[in-house]
């Protein structure tokens, strides 16, 4: 894997080979608001202004075709990219979408990218040979919340990380390298939160029991959930072997992204481009 780092306040960049194929990969942040929900605002200035931005940033990472799923579901669906069929402007480039079909995931061919606008949680890259996926790997795209609250499945995978590989095939096969989640030292899960003890205590035994304490560190009444070595540990106990899973840039520069998921906050933009 050759790669090349470069950093500032704005934004990381990173250039990369994973299976003979070039990729980017690059995080938009602090201090603008990078969220795809801005593409159809009904302010016209604020969507003149971010599809204009946008644009250039694609033109800049010497994108093809964007393709943007709407992640708003977490969920463990992989949709095809003859599925994104909204064209949507964002300057000299157009960002293809369809939000009528929510999905966490997308196969990306050489030309084109995956754009994502999370706050904390990770992006995550899967390449076996000449088939490359992006992933939102969010919390809920890693657990199946109903199972948690209900004791019984709520969709077909528990992981978005099960969904990729079964779509890749043969994971001894597979590198994985997740982007830009939120370190676990900043995302505290209360296990006696008056809403969310339940479901928190349900959560921290599934994880620690089934893919180990280094995932869920605990001090005190909370456990802190480190997303990157979960989907570490998901993905090795499919088979995946653990030299094949990079986590050199899991993490978020903190100073330069945005770390707070609520409705309405800024938004980072990660996006995951193939050049070969």
């Amino acid at each position: 894997m050759l790669q090349k780092t470069s950093l500032n306040d704005a934004y990381s960049y990173i250039r990369f080979e994973l299976c003979g194929s070039l990729f980017t990969a690059t995080i938009f942040g602090r201090p603008l608001n990078w969220s795809l929900s801005q593409l159809s605002a009904k302010d016209e200035k604020v969507r003149e202004e971010f599809s204009g931005r946008l644009g250039r940033a694609l033109r800049d990472l010497r994108i093809g075709k964007a393709l943007a799923p709407s992640p708003v579901k977490f969920s463990d669906r992989i949709i095809a990219s003859e599925e994104l069929t909204a064209q949507v402007e964002a300057g000299s480039h157009s960002v293809w979408r369809n939000p009528q079909r929510p999905a966490d995931g997308v196969p990306i061919r050489s030309g084109e990218a995956c754009v994502f606008s999370p706050s904390s949680c990770p992006t995550t890259l899967m390449v076996r040979g000449k088939t490359a996926l992006v992933l939102h790997t969010g919390r809920d795209c890693l657990l199946d919340r109903y199972r948690l609250q209900h004791g019984m499945r709520g969709r077909t995978h528990e992981s978005i990380c099960f969904s990729g590989l079964e779509h890749l095939g043969t994971p001894r096969e597979v590198y994985v390298k997740p982007f830009w989640g939120i370190p676990g030292a900043l995302f505290p899960h209360d296990l006696e939160h008056p809403v969310y003890s339940r479901i928190n205590q349900a959560m921290y035994k599934m994880i620690s029991e089934r893919w180990g304490g280094d995932c869920v560190p605990r001090k005190g009444g909370a456990f802190y959930p480190d997303l990157p070595k979960l989907i570490r540990a998901q993905c090795m106990e499919q088979g995946v072997p653990k030299d094949h899973i990079d986590l050199a840039h899991a993490y978020q520069p903190a100073k330069a992204t945005w770390l707070d998921g609520k409705a309405g906050t800024p938004r980072n933009a990660v996006v995951i481009a193939r050049h070969s």
